[in-house]
């Protein structure tokens, strides 16, 4: 089974104001979306987290992501340490990545295909925010059709013309299994209202 997700935001307390998370506290939070994963995953499954994995103390939060056993592909987001290639400390941050358990890292756009339809997966979508106006232009994929599985709008939208946002405020706060995400291409939605987070017990259904 391969499994999507995105914004998990790990160790970010502000982030449950800003997305209206049914927590009291981050660690509370951590423990929910960790849960879930364990709950979920088998170890031949796969895990791809389109960006912005974990914030705060990157040291600690990061850490988190070795209690999931599972094929981890991470898609960096502008909050993820290694999302700038430029920095000269960025092969540092591929590896710290890489030792707590991603089996592979990519910068960018990706080609993917998700019942027998291609198409791209990336942080960001070709066009929209989580904010009033688009923030790192120069970071989108160009869109030349093909549709996009993405994060970085949060509460936004799940479905928006030909992209699909994966991210856990977008979708109760769960993983999204393959099967839906081929549903929705083949049925070629484009538009698609989030569905908020529940409470803890929705969260454990």
């Amino acid at each position: 089974m391969r499994y999507w997700s995105a914004d998990w935001h790990l160790g970010h307390q502000n982030i449950i104001k800003y997305c209206k998370r049914p927590f009291k506290s981050v660690g509370e939070m951590n423990d929910a979306i960790l849960s879930q994963c364990h709950e979920t995953l088998l170890p031949d499954d796969e895990l791809w987290i389109l960006g912005d994995v974990a914030m705060g103390d990157i040291s600690e939060n990061l850490e988190l992501i070795k209690s999931i056993n599972a094929h981890l592909v991470l898609i960096a987001g502008n909050h993820d340490r290694c999302f700038d290639a430029t920095r000269g400390d960025h092969q540092k941050w591929i590896d710290k990545y890489m030792e707590v358990g991603f089996a592979e890292i990519h910068i960018g756009a990706v080609e993917v295909e998700i019942g027998k339809v291609k198409a791209l997966a990336c942080h960001f979508p070709y066009f929209g925010d989580s904010r009033e106006t688009d923030r790192l232009t120069q970071f989108r994929p160009i869109n030349l059709g093909l549709p996009l599985l993405h994060g970085h709008v949060h509460e936004k939208w799940r479905a928006n013309a030909n992209q699909i946002n994966v991210g856990l405020d977008a979708w109760n706060g769960k993983l999204v299994e393959e099967e839906t995400l081929t549903n929705l291409l083949r049925e070629k939605v484009q538009d698609l209202e989030i569905i908020p987070w529940g409470d803890l017990e929705t969260l454990e259904t």
